[in-house]
């Protein structure tokens, strides 16, 4: 498998599993061996153009076999979320909006959830599915340095502590009422917008998008520790513990204007729905953004395609059990529109399998499931 995927030029990230119980990943891709240094001995750094001069042009391409790639890791499990195929890869080209608590929380969260029990079945890879679909990555990154600012610091009252320490960083909406079950996603998404402004307002133009600066206020409040080195250092006016507390009262009082009551229970923020402004795909040709034909889409960060897949052990040629295997996607089979604007039946037939966490099965063969 590896030998044959070599060739692809493109970056890609790919798991296999052979009939054997072997797994591997494999992560695809040519990429330039630069040089390390240019012109009058200047130091190149790998995010910006090198000298048109001719004098620091790459020095071939690196050997396939020093991409990341590994066969049956001690883990027992490969798992990839759009993040760097290993912590130290150089050639990583994703963007930072996807990285907001440093390579990857929503790879960790998967990897967590695979590690916490060594019998994993195809029900809980669907869960697996859900619970990083709702998973606030945000509240995992930047939430211990509240609670630790908080229990620095003091002076919160216990009852806003006691609901952030509740809620567990994910969108729960399981009385389906619209609203998020915990006040204590409400209070963290305040302060987070509040303790953002309150640190960086001075230094960065608002015309910048604050979730490409994210993994930069997560570096300041790191300090030393962060894997960064910050060459700017007076982000901060004053202890990162107070400006955090200072951060959360002026939060807490705009959260008491805002629903008109001290009674946090009452703190619930509104689900968080796509709308046909802020459609879920783009729209191709003549098929509508199912959001303008009424569904009521909650925002998940979830793969546009999921299939789960439990292959058979096989031995001395012989299965021991069928293959299982399940997927859904957010629209349908067809996409086809009939001139003038007639739409196939089958654009949405997945739709409401989709926004339920529901599956549908795929078809091992012409005769069994």
């Amino acid at each position: 498998f590896a030998d044959t995927v070599s060739y692809i030029p493109t970056s890609h990230n790919y798991l296999v599993a052979d009939r054997y119980g072997s797994i591997g990943y494999v992560h695809t891709g040519w990429y330039p061996i630069r040089p390390e240094k240019g012109i009058l001995g200047r130091k190149l750094d790998p995010r910006l153009p090198l000298c048109g001069s001719g004098k620091e042009e790459w020095q071939g391409i690196l050997p396939f076999e020093e991409n990341p790639q590994e066969i049956n890791s001690e883990e027992g499990f490969y798992a990839n979320w759009n993040n760097k195929p290993s912590s130290d890869w150089t050639y990583f080209e994703g963007s930072p909006v996807w990285y907001e608590g440093s390579w990857g929380d929503n790879v960790r969260r998967i990897q967590e959830l695979l590690a916490s029990d060594g019998s994993i079945t195809v029900e809980d890879m669907k869960n697996i599915c859900e619970m990083v679909a709702c998973h606030l990555t945000t509240a995992t990154a930047f939430k211990p340095f509240l609670m630790n600012a908080i229990e620095n610091v003091g002076g919160i009252d216990p009852e806003i502590v006691a609901a952030l320490e509740e809620w567990d960083c994910y969108l729960h909406d399981v009385d389906h009422d619209e609203c998020y079950d915990f006040p204590g996603i409400t209070i963290f998404e305040e302060w987070y917008y509040t303790v953002y402004h309150k640190v960086l307002d001075d230094e960065i133009p608002a015309s910048i998008g604050e979730q490409i600066i994210r993994p930069l206020l997560l570096h300041i409040f790191q300090g030393e520790n962060s894997s960064v080195e910050l060459r700017y250092s007076t982000y901060l006016n004053d202890s990162a513990d107070n400006i955090i507390v200072s951060a959360l009262e002026d939060a807490l009082l705009t959260l008491e204007s805002r629903y008109g009551t001290t009674n946090i229970s009452e703190w619930l923020e509104p689900v968080w729905m796509l709308t046909e402004t802020d459609p879920i795909f783009t729209e191709l040709g003549l098929l509508e953004s199912p959001e303008k034909l009424g569904y009521h889409i909650p925002y998940m960060n979830r793969g546009t395609y999921n299939q789960v897949v439990e292959m058979p052990q096989m031995k001395h040629g012989t299965l021991f059990d069928p293959p299982i295997a399940v997927n859904v996607l957010p629209c349908g089979q067809s996409g086809f529109v009939q001139y003038p604007d007639i739409i196939s039946p089958h654009a949405y037939d997945q739709l409401d399998l989709y926004l339920n966490w529901q599956f549908k099965p795929m078809l091992f063969n012409l005769t069994s499931g």
